[in-house]
């Protein structure tokens, strides 16, 4: 089989694809016109059978793929015929499913650690049915980081404001080290961000990074808005973060990019939440262990966005933050987390203390004061 590009890094040896029938010619005819003859040879080929009572419905038996040295686009099938049946493709382009292994997206999310789950080969035939063992899933707990912790700089529930996190990572978690060949990324989830466009009665919920005036809108992150990981770019960090600080010498690491998920939603509370990342690139990550005023010193950052807050209370787990390597052996573990906890309790604005603001007299319908620089004080 000739492949159209490279699949140097798509296929290996001992891999089972399957070939769809619909673009195979026979003698140059298409499937409706197979003789039975045909639909046998076409069906050898693809790596498909028949059921005899039922030629409409097929099963799945496979081709085992072999590597041809020297040629990158190209590998032999276990299966031949004395002549040639006369195969095509419909365009010079057939199509072609690997069976034998399953991509899955980066995270896996899970409400707690669980050790020995079966992973099972299935099919929707008539239903789920599974078939096959295909291994085991172990779900573990990573380690903590020393803290973490969410710093608003507002009491009043509703208000958009900036809202600080701080965490340190664990002097003792030496992957940071064995890290710094690879990119790593930092995740802040966000546990609860409501379930509306704009305000929407969650616990945090993150806004863009951008100016706005008293009688402006907020910008608010559009619930089905996201920027992939492939689109990951360093712009995007300044749509998000307003604010990036270390205690270590040399500052905050410089985001190579940075991406963002939409609103999703999960099943067991129903709850919706949201992620944003950080991409550093290599041997520009966090660290373990840092320096400060030229002295040895744990570690500790900050990272300032803004967030509509809602009805909190002092210790409340708000956000979770992740750091992983993306390109070492284990990228899929977390390195270390960080259950990130309010450091204040909110209040409705009728039960607010007027003591944690001013109110200003003589505004204009749009809440604005103007000062006259040339009026004279009556001030003695």
């Amino acid at each position: 089989l000739t492949f159209n590009r490279s699949i140097a890094n798509v296929l290996r040896d001992g891999d089972v694809i399957s070939l769809d029938l619909d673009p195979i010619r026979v003698g140059g005819r298409v499937k409706a016109a197979w003789t039975r003859i045909d639909a046998y040879n076409a069906h050898r080929l693809a790596g498909v059978r028949e059921f005899l009572d039922n030629s409409s419905r097929t099963r799945l038996l496979g081709q085992k793929v072999t590597l041809v040295d020297g040629a990158d686009n190209q590998v032999t099938i276990p299966v031949g015929w004395d002549e040639d049946p006369g195969f095509t493709f419909a365009d010079l382009q057939g199509l072609w499913a690997r069976h034998n292994r399953a991509s899955t997206a980066m995270d896996l999310l899970a409400s707690q650690a669980e050790d020995g789950l079966v992973v099972c080969w299935g099919a929707d035939d008539g239903g789920l049915k599974y078939y096959a063992s295909a291994g085991t899933l172990n779900i573990v707990e990573p380690p903590q980081m020393a803290f973490a912790k969410v710093g608003l700089t507002t009491k009043l529930e509703g208000a958009v404001s900036p809202v600080v996190f701080a965490f340190g990572t664990s002097e003792n978690s030496s992957d940071y080290a064995t890290a710094v060949e690879g990119r790593s990324q930092l995740r802040l989830a966000f546990l609860d961000v409501g379930s509306g466009d704009g305000p929407g009665g969650g616990k945090l919920n993150p806004v863009e990074a951008s100016d706005w005036g008293p009688s402006g809108s907020v910008p608010w992150l559009d619930p089905v808005d996201e920027v992939t990981s492939a689109n990951a770019r360093q712009a995007t960090c300044g749509r998000l973060f307003l604010e990036l600080w270390s205690n270590d010498d040399e500052g905050f690491p410089m985001p190579a990019a940075c991406y963002f998920g939409p609103r999703y939603r999960y099943l067991a509370t129903s709850a919706y939440y949201r992620e944003l990342f950080i991409i550093f690139g290599a041997r520009n990550g966090l660290k373990h262990r840092c320096v400060s005023h030229g002295e040895a010193a744990s570690c500790e950052y900050q990272i300032v966005i803004n967030a509509e807050v809602g009805a909190v209370s002092q210790g409340s787990h708000l956000a979770d933050i992740d750091t992983t390597c993306l390109d070492c052996a284990k990228a899929q573990e977390v390195i270390e987390r960080g259950a990130a906890a309010s450091t204040l309790t909110t209040m409705t604005r009728d039960a607010a203390d007027p003591g944690i603001g001013i109110e200003l007299l003589d505004v204009d319908s749009d809440e604005v004061l103007t000062l006259d620089a040339n009026a004279a004080s009556g001030a003695a």
